[in-house]
């Protein structure tokens, strides 16, 4: 192997990505349109009501994001795209019977925001605090005043103060927008990584919701130093415009707004339109890393299956008809999967090859 043959293999994933956007993008841009349209809908409700994103955000836009990840998946495997087809995987997200129930572990992915933006508030605004008691003298007359209204003032006292004081408001809107900026950022990035977990989950071939996400993340653990490599260095771009969005809006805001909701709602604003289009390339390149890594997967599945099988035994829990039944299946499950997987040189041929289009 050549010096030159290691940096060809560590471009190979987005050069690949971007040769099947290129090739669908006409349809990849009109399913992110109306996947547009929808996250429009959502900020529109938001800008309004704020509190609306509780449950459009879960109940709409994320069943259309799976929606979206599925039609471009189906119609790079040559089905047609269309909104039928659209709404059909859009149905598919909220049934039981589906593989895909739960898929994306939304709850898991806000508890890890939520986690996020309580420990960045404590952290900026123990820093803000800091510094600005120390260089501001009327944040801390403020600060002074502040511990007059809360010990001796009524609260409509301390409501006209917070709502009124300059140097707290602006420590407010410091605050709230960075924590609520990077509890937002940890959310769509978790969510991002749970995008592998559809292609796990049809793999699997129908396990059940629970099994299906133990295997996910028990695999993904054996994956992630690899994965997160791969993964940033094909979609820092993304990174940078969910970012620069979310900045952008926020400034946009602030030539007439205050309210830190409203702004925080316009950061999201901004953080959609900058990376609607840029979805499609995404999913490229989740699907690649989920082909990729399906053996691993595959083989963490096999490893727990043995493992439960094994305790069985000890247990004495089964019959030895039921043991001879399943430890067949199991080798089946091992020959089939033998069958499947490429060698690594194939892997490394088939890369090379979806780099060039021609």
């Amino acid at each position: 192997m050549t010096n030159n043959e290691p940096s060809k293999e560590k471009n190979s994933l987005a050069s690949a990505a971007f040769v099947l956007f290129k090739k669908d993008y006409r349809k990849n841009l009109a399913a992110s349109f109306t996947f547009l349209m929808i996250e429009i809908m959502v900020i529109a409700v938001a800008y309004a009501y704020s509190f609306s994103l509780i449950v459009t955000v879960p109940f709409l836009l994320i069943p259309f994001f799976f929606a979206l990840q599925m039609s471009v998946s189906s119609y790079k495997g040559g089905a047609p795209l269309s909104s039928r087809v659209f709404l059909r995987f859009f149905g598919l997200y909220f049934s039981p019977s589906t593989p895909f129930y739960g898929v994306y572990r939304v709850f898991l992915c806000l508890l890890k925001a939520l986690g996020v933006a309580f420990l960045s508030s404590l952290l900026i605004g123990g820093v803000y605090y800091s510094i600005a008691v120390s260089v501001d003298p009327s944040f801390l007359a403020s600060v002074d005043q502040l511990g007059s209204i809360i010990e001796s003032g009524t609260s409509q006292d301390l409501y006209d103060f917070l709502a009124s004081n300059g140097p707290i408001m602006l420590y407010q809107r410091v605050l709230i927008l960075s924590s609520y900026g990077l509890g937002f950022y940890m959310f769509v990035h978790a969510l991002s990584v749970n995008t592998l977990n559809p292609y796990v989950r049809m793999a699997l071939q129908g396990a059940p919701s629970r099994v299906a996400n133990g295997i996910f993340g028990g695999g993904f653990k054996e994956i992630r130093r690899g994965f997160y490599k791969e993964y940033y260095k094909s979609l820092w771009p993304g990174i940078l415009l969910l970012v620069g969005g979310y900045l952008a809006g926020i400034g946009f805001g602030l030539v007439w707004f205050t309210d830190p909701d409203r702004l925080f709602v316009l950061g999201l604003a901004g953080s959609g339109l900058f990376t609607f289009a840029f979805i499609p390339y995404l999913l490229d390149v989740v699907e690649l890393l989920a082909t990729r890594y399906e053996k691993n997967f595959a083989e963490y599945s096999l490893n727990m299956a043995k493992r439960t099988l094994d305790q069985l035994k000890a247990e004495r829990q089964l019959s030895d008809k039921e043991i001879s039944d399943m430890e067949d299946q199991l080798k089946r499950a091992q020959d089939l999967q033998n069958l499947k997987s490429p060698e690594k040189g194939d892997e490394d041929k088939k890369d090379g090859e979806n780099q060039d289009p021609k």
